[in-house]
């Protein structure tokens, strides 16, 4: 009999295998199927969301007295709906900003505020809707900047033969010059090199007709940037060669050797470093050495030249640009995780104000890396820094820039409260709209709509109907931000 049992118990434990295989196939197919939904759920509450802060950023622009903002904030919700395939709805609203720009004072104002709109929908590549409010475009400038915008998105949308005729007709030999620079670059991303070697001789042409020669030089410094960045590196460094203003080709040099050293050539770019202080060096005027040498020190940081680029950042006499120069050798090693070297290059900023914003900036840095004992430590350092001063403009910045990275690491009520502190109106205004933003990516959807209602009420208390519009503008620039993040995060 025991051949028989041993038989039985074979077949039950073979059974009770099957059984539990067969148990493990459903809950796994259960945690799939429910997983599926609640992530379904999730990405079909972001939508909801996201709809509705689009409906309230069209609800701000409607009650914006100030036309030119109110132009603005049409546009704003109108680009997100074309996005989503809502023609009807994008072009209802961007008749509703060419009816807001018609009532901006006649003159350059009214010509600008067309262009925002037309800068608008070509970027949104509703070129048909661009070319008839550019139509509307009175002042020969702006008229030139809106066809030098379709231009580029017409190239982007892969017709270059229709956009260099639109280039022709651009009459100003700036807008042209830059116009062209950037289909270069368009070109050059689709592997025409050649091609877009021509473009940038173009360029060159009409940058020869550019007035006066400090704004030539200017645009000289992007024709260098713009050759660099097509990979055509040998006609960049003999663009930046030709430059005659120091300062300008100190610029371009400095410019060149970043691409450089993205490019994986650190030693070209120390090189051309090593150029653009030679020729600081020998620049008399304060200013444009000061200027030059920020560039130049922020470069170096940024190649990992510490040593450098402090020796650089003390040689700039001008007060303010050197404490621009050593925040930027702060938050380049704080980058590089060298908090205690970040910390004691913002100790060296005179200027509090810049002093305590970069103490937040490195606190981010921390933030990134989980440092979170070094960011509460940070943030007080911080305060206190901005509150010695006894300037109000300090503390409000300083207060905006901490509720913000507060939101950021996941506090909502204590950057609430961070942000209630700024005085200024239209400062507290953005700094509630930063903290909203943060919030909303997060699915803090109510700690966002009542952010958003906040600032909406202190911008409604603003007396000034200028200041007042602006800060609406904000609100809904913000609301169709946030809108756009919740419905498009997936494309």
């Amino acid at each position: 009999m025991k051949p028989v049992a041993s038989s039985e118990s074979s077949r039950v434990t073979f059974w009770l295998g099957k059984a539990a295989a067969i148990l493990l196939i459903v809950l796994c197919w259960l945690g799939a199927s429910c997983a599926s939904d609640s992530r379904e759920k999730g990405l079909a509450e972001r939508a909801e969301q996201g709809k509705r802060f689009l409906q309230t950023a069209a609800n701000v622009a409607d009650g914006i007295e100030d036309p030119d903002a109110a132009a603005q904030a049409y546009s704003a919700v109108a680009r997100v709906r074309l996005r989503g395939g809502d023609v009807n709805a994008a072009e209802a609203l961007f008749d509703a900003a060419r009816r807001s720009a018609d009532r901006v004072g006649a003159g350059q104002g009214r010509s600008w505020s067309y262009l925002a709109i037309v800068v608008t929908q070509a970027e949104a590549m509703d070129l048909a809707g661009a070319e008839t409010t550019a139509g509307r475009i009175e002042h020969p400038e702006a008229r030139c900047w809106a066809r030098s915008t379709m231009a580029r998105m017409t190239a982007q949308a892969g017709d270059m033969a229709a956009a260099e005729q639109m280039v022709e007709r651009i009459d100003k030999p700036r807008v042209k010059a830059e116009t062209y620079l950037s289909l270069g670059i368009a070109q050059a991303k689709v592997g025409g090199i050649q091609k877009a070697r021509k473009l940038f001789d173009a360029a060159k042409v009409a940058v020869e007709a550019v007035e006066p020669p400090g704004l030539r030089a200017a645009v000289q410094v992007s024709m260098v940037t713009a050759q660099a960045k097509a990979g055509v590196y040998r006609d960049a460094r003999a663009s930046a060669d030709a430059i005659a203003d120091p300062e300008k080709k100190c610029v371009a040099y400095v410019t060149l050797a970043g691409i450089q050293l993205e490019a994986g050539g650190p030693g070209i770019a120390i090189e051309l470093l090593e150029r653009a202080r030679a020729i600081a060096d020998s620049i008399r005027d304060p200013g444009s050495r000061a200027t030059a040498c920020l560039f130049i020190a922020s470069a170096e940081a940024e190649a990992g030249e510490f040593s450098k680029a402090t020796e650089t950042a003390a040689g700039i006499g001008n007060g303010t640009v050197k404490a621009a120069a050593c925040s930027a050798i702060a938050m380049a090693m704080a980058r590089d995780r060298d908090v205690a070297g970040a910390r004691a290059m913002a100790d060296r900023i005179e200027d509090c104000r810049t002093r305590s914003l970069v103490y937040v900036g490195i606190a981010q840095t921390c933030l990134e890396a989980g440092e979170t004992k070094l960011v509460q430590e940070l943030v007080e350092v911080a305060r206190l820094a901005a509150k010695s001063t006894g300037s109000q403009r300090t503390a409000d910045d300083v207060h905006a820039a901490i509720a913000k990275l507060q939101a950021q690491a996941g506090h909502p009520v204590g950057a609430r409260a961070t942000a209630g502190k700024v005085r200024d109106p239209q400062s507290r205004v953005r700094a509630f709209l930063s903290v909203a933003e943060a919030c909303a990516p997060r699915g803090d959807w109510q700690s966002a709509r009542e952010l958003y209602a906040t600032a909406r009420l202190i911008a409604a208390g603003i007396g000034d109907s200028k200041r007042r519009g602006q800060a609406l503008l904000m609100i809904a620039q913000s609301l169709a931000r946030a809108a756009e993040v919740l419905l498009f995060a997936e494309d």
